[in-house]
C-alpha cells in the first residue's frame, strides 16, 4: 500500500482556493452592490420592488440587511474550515498509519485486540479472507483506527511511536489547538472569530505535516505517490 501524497495536497491547495475565491467575491463592494441591487423585495405596500428601485434611506437599509447577512455566513464558511482542516488531518493520518502498518505489520500488534488481548486476531477473519494480504489489509484498518482513538494529542504520540520518528513540536502543539477549537465549534455549538488568515495558516500547517508524514514513510521504506515531488523538495 502506498502513501498518498498526491490525493491529499490536492484537498489541502483546492478547499482553501475555493474558501479565498468566495472570500474574495463577498468582500468585494463591487460585486454586492450588484447581487444586491437586483434583488427583488416586498416593502410595506405589498408591492414588489428591486432593491435598486427603493427610497435611497431603505435601499440602504436593506442593503446594509444583505451585508450583514453575507458577513455571517463567511463566519460560518471560516468556522467550517477549521472543521475540514481537521477532518482531512484525520483523513491523511489514518491513510499514512495503514501504509505503515502494511509495510511494517509487526507494529500492529499493540492496536490489535481481536480476543480482547494485544496480538490477536479474529479466527473468522483469517479463515473467510483469501490471501494473508487481504487479511493484512484488513488487520491495518482496525488497527489504525485504534491507534486514533481517544484525545487527539495521543493519537499523535502514536503516530510518532510506529514512525520511529517525531512530529517537530510546534507543529504537534498546533494541530492539537487546531483539534481543540474543531470540537468547540461541532460539540459545544462555539463560534469562535475565525478569519482568513486563520483559515490559510491552518492549511499550512496541514502541508507541514502532509510533508513529515511523506518524509517518514520514505524513511520507513514505505512506497508513496508523490507526482509533485513534495518530499524531494522538503
Amino acid at each position: 500500500m502506498e502513501f498518498d501524497i498526491g490525493k491529499w495536497l490536492g484537498k489541502i491547495i483546492v478547499e482553501p482556493g475555493n474558501y479565498q475565491a468566495l472570500f474574495e467575491f463577498a468582500e468585494s463592494e463591487k460585486y454586492l452592490e450588484a447581487h444586491t441591487q437586483g434583488r427583488s423585495v416586498l416593502p410595506s405596500n405589498g408591492t414588489e420592488r428591486t432593491v435598486a428601485d427603493l427610497d435611497e434611506p431603505i435601499r440602504e437599509q436593506v442593503v446594509a440587511t444583505i451585508s450583514a447577512s453575507v458577513k455571517r455566513a463567511l463566519d460560518t464558511y471560516s468556522s467550517q474550515m477549521i472543521v475540514l482542516a481537521i477532518a482531512l488531518v484525520e483523513g491523511m493520518t489514518q491513510e499514512y498509519v495503514q501504509s505503515i502498518f502494511r509495510k511494517h505489520p509487526s507494529r500492529m500488534h499493540r492496536f490489535l485486540n481481536g480476543g480482547g488481548q494485544s496480538g490477536q486476531v479474529s479466527f473468522k477473519l483469517i479463515t473467510e479472507s483469501e490471501d494473508k494480504e487481504q487479511i493484512l489489509a484488513s488487520l491495518a484498518r482496525d488497527s489504525s483506527n485504534t491507534l486514533m482513538q481517544g484525545k487527539f494529542d495521543k493519537s499523535l504520540e502514536r503516530v510518532e511511536s510506529i514512525s520511529k520518528d517525531q512530529i517537530p513540536d510546534d507543529l504537534k502543539e498546533e494541530l492539537v489547538r487546531l483539534s481543540k477549537v474543531r470540537n468547540q465549534i461541532v460539540h459545544e455549538a462555539h463560534t469562535p472569530s475565525i478569519d482568513k488568515q486563520d483559515v490559510k495558516s491552518a492549511f499550512d500547517r496541514l502541508h507541514e505535516l502532509l510533508r513529515w508524514y511523506g518524509a517518514a514513510a520514505v524513511a520507513q521504506s514505505v512506497p508513496i505517490h508523490d507526482p509533485t515531488e513534495l518530499v524531494a523538495s522538503r
